[in-house]
């Protein structure tokens, strides 16, 4: 219920309010509430605007390179001549 209640409340705050070891509570939510506790994170907004500049600069990024694969172990690439 306490997790219900609040969801963002760590598991370290949760076991020190109800006076137990923060072992029993990860233990309770992982097995008993078959949950996983994960750390939400703050991201810098994305725009559409920059979206548009990222991807375009994606796309050209890569356009002077040159992929190739082989099943040699030694190969030799020779210049353009």
């Amino acid at each position: 219920e306490r997790i219900n209640d609040d969801p963002g409340t760590s598991m370290k705050d949760l076991a020190a309010k109800m006076s137990v070891d923060e072992k029993t509570i990860r233990t309770a939510v992982h097995k008993d509430l078959r949950s996983k506790s994960y750390i939400l994170k703050v991201r810098q907004m994305l725009s559409e605007a920059s979206k548009v500049k990222h991807l375009v600069s994606l796309k050209h990024g890569a356009a002077g390179r040159i992929w190739f694969f082989s099943d040699d172990k030694i190969f030799y690439v020779m210049p353009n001549q």
